[in-house]
């Protein structure tokens, strides 16, 4: 079965994977050559730090407007340069404080020729950040990238990384849209005072995108209150959905990234022809389930414009698909 991330073609080089005791073995697919190798998950490159997800909205009746109800949350990203950077401890603080305002009620970062390390206190949550002065593994990038749609000149950046910042968000008071959202703004900081940055990688979504999206994201930052998640944003934080091929006319459409905001990952068994109205899809039902903190399970029915959908539970490739806070099967009726 291969994998791709969904884009308007399909000229991605395919990923087969199989799961053994918590290590992806991946074997890239291509017209000329066939490479296997291993990598370990989220814990292969963040064992500075605990990953730890919110957990499913609770509520049973959509209300708009509000912010789902989430126990500890931890988001982890990494942000890539081309060269070392170099930050001065105070510009950078002063740059911080003056983008968060009284948000940020204390920053400690130092920095050195060998790297940097430092948090930012928001209230009751912290962000710990970490300059690491090496390249970014290739063990860990390039099976992200082999299912990502941007272009290969821009995926070869990512390889010629020297090095990569690790941030990593965890607290109670944010809730998981606000806590990815003050990520984003560190990194733009980070890219407004040195210039070599390349890309995002989020590991945990299985997504990466390069540093061209931010302005993008940028633009949609007042959007992010709802009711509606705003779509490059979502694809940015999510990676919108990865394809599992079975054959040239059965395909498996899974997100990577719900569980990152509390949510179950979402999957849809259509074809080849049905990567954009499946983004249709994937999209308002994430911003139903956390905007209204509608809590959505097998059995569930819905109305989505012209569509009409049940949820089912995930019986195959659960080993592939199982998200972390589950994995609801869409279907149309």
């Amino acid at each position: 079965m291969d994998a791709l991330h969904w884009g308007k073609d399909h000229r991605a080089c395919r990923t087969v994977f199989w799961n053994f005791d918590a290590v992806w073995f991946i074997s890239n697919v291509d017209e000329t050559s066939s490479q296997t190798f291993t990598f370990h998950t989220s814990e292969f490159i963040m064992g500075l730090f605990s990953n730890l997800f919110g957990k499913k909205a609770t509520s049973e009746t959509p209300s708009t407007g509000q912010k789902p109800q989430h126990g500890q949350s931890g988001i982890s990203l990494m942000l890539l340069f081309e060269k070392v950077p170099c930050f001065d401890k105070e510009v950078l603080e002063a740059a911080l404080q003056s983008r968060f305002g009284p948000v940020l009620t204390s920053s400690g970062l130092a920095f050195s020729a060998d790297g940097g390390f430092g948090k930012l206190q928001f209230g009751e949550d912290e962000m710990m950040l970490a300059q690491l002065n090496i390249p970014m593994p290739e063990q860990v990038t390039r099976p992200i990238l082999s299912v990502c749609h941007f272009a290969e000149v821009e995926k070869q950046q990512f390889y010629r990384s020297q090095c990569h910042f690790l941030l990593s968000y965890k607290g109670i008071a944010a809730t998981p849209i606000d806590a990815m959202d003050r990520i984003y703004q560190v990194i733009s900081t980070l890219i407004q005072l040195d210039g070599s940055a390349i890309g995002v990688v989020n590991e945990s979504a299985m997504t990466a995108h390069p540093i061209r999206m931010m302005a993008e994201i940028e633009r949609e930052r007042n959007q992010l209150k709802g009711p509606a998640m705003p779509v490059l944003t979502w694809m940015a934080w999510t990676g919108g959905c990865v394809k599992y091929v079975l054959d040239a006319n059965h395909i498996w459409f899974v997100t990577k990234g719900n569980h990152q905001f509390g949510l179950p990952e979402l999957a849809y068994f259509g074809g080849p022809s049905e990567g954009n109205s499946t983004m249709e899809l994937f999209n308002p039902l994430f911003s139903y389930m956390y905007f209204y903190q509608a809590k959505l399970a097998p059995g569930h029915t819905a109305d989505l414009g012209k569509h009409k959908l049940r949820f089912s539970e995930l019986k195959e490739y659960k080993d592939l698909m199982e998200g972390k806070l589950g994995t609801l099967v869409v279907n149309k009726r």
